[in-house]
């Protein structure tokens, strides 16, 4: 008989409501919930009454405070991310945090540093370790169905929407940014956990960056990047907040390898080899964040190992950051 955990929520916006709850909801012999906590009490009373809680507060530090709450999921801004994780650990909270984990990566490395420090399980929300395509091309690679790897592709061009209220883009504090990257950092951190998923740690990168382009969206808008990975495979990515486009998925990933493709279209993919018909490798994908909260269960009371570790989020962040300066420098770097 599974031991449900009490989950205290800090943050009521867009991600709890559309992402985290239809997963936690089908998980609800594992998880219940006493608390929600947000500045703005409206937010914060929709949260609680869509999760069925009975506590609701403005200041965060009271719900840490509740003996009862056993982990927290945090999902805020992120320059409010990392120092709230921290305390929340520091209480002897386990924690599920979102993406990225803070604001630059100065601040992501000290804060790797601290969570370290505490006898808690931190788990950083980042879905595309837990996507059944992505797991499932990683495995035929493994397998050898596509020969060696040669080239790791991903697009994701589009137009952010930011004036649709049920568009993340349209949260003020993705249009007035106080973290290093913009749009770019939000969205991109994705991309690299799927990339390094898929072709493992990145030995040098190279990018071009432009602004503007979007009248809401500020920061680098667009991005071309080069990549070379240690095992030798070589990739190229393209990504875009601004671009009219019909090819215009968030995860449009293309895998070369010497005796094969994969193809993974948003929530389709597809193996393809010389000779051979197409084969679907899993229609419909799983959009990963119910794995996200089985693993967090696990961890806490089966002492399973986490996924994505808060060093995986500080490496997706590092690789898009670090394209920003390659592209600021106008050099190639090493990561």
């Amino acid at each position: 008989m599974t031991q449900p955990i009490n989950l205290g929520i800090i943050g009521a916006g867009l991600a709890v409501k559309q992402l985290h709850w239809p997963a936690l909801k089908r998980l609800r012999d594992r998880y219940t919930f006493s608390a929600v906590a947000d500045i703005d009490p409206e937010k914060a009373d929709a949260i609680t009454r869509l999760v069925g809680a009975n506590k609701t507060f403005t200041d965060y530090r009271e719900l840490l405070a509740l003996p009862e709450v056993e982990a927290v999921l945090i999902s805020l801004p992120i320059h409010l991310t990392a120092h709230i994780a921290i305390e929340a650990a520091r209480s002897g909270k386990h924690v599920i945090l979102e993406k990225p984990l803070a604001a630059n990566l100065e601040q992501a490395r000290l804060t790797r540093d601290e969570l370290a420090r505490y006898p808690v399980k931190v788990l950083v929300a980042e879905n595309m370790r837990y996507r059944d395509d992505l797991i499932a091309a990683r495995r035929l690679i493994d397998e050898g169905a596509i020969g060696d790897l040669i080239l790791v592709r991903m697009q994701s061009l589009s137009h952010v929407d930011a004036s649709d209220p049920e568009s993340f883009a349209s949260t003020p504090w993705r249009q007035d940014i106080q973290y290093r990257g913009g749009a770019l950092l939000d969205g991109g951190v994705h991309h690299a956990a799927a990339m390094r998923g898929i072709a493992g740690e990145v030995e040098w990168v190279q990018a071009f960056t432009k602004y503007g382009g979007h009248d809401q969206l500020t920061g680098p808008t667009t991005l071309s990047m080069n990549l070379r990975f240690r095992s030798g495979a070589i990739g190229a990515y393209l990504f875009s907040s601004t671009c009219h486009n019909e090819d215009a998925g968030f995860l449009m990933l293309t895998i070369h390898g010497t005796a094969g493709t994969i193809e993974i279209r948003d929530t389709t993919s597809r193996l393809l080899r010389p000779g051979q018909p197409p084969e679907t490798i899993v229609d419909n994908a799983e959009g990963g964040y119910y794995g996200e909260f089985l693993n967090f269960y696990a961890a806490i009371r089966e002492d399973q190992p986490i996924v994505s570790t808060v060093e995986q989020g500080y490496r997706d962040m590092e690789l898009i950051l670090r394209a920003i300066d390659s592209a600021e420098q106008a050099t190639v770097l090493l990561l």
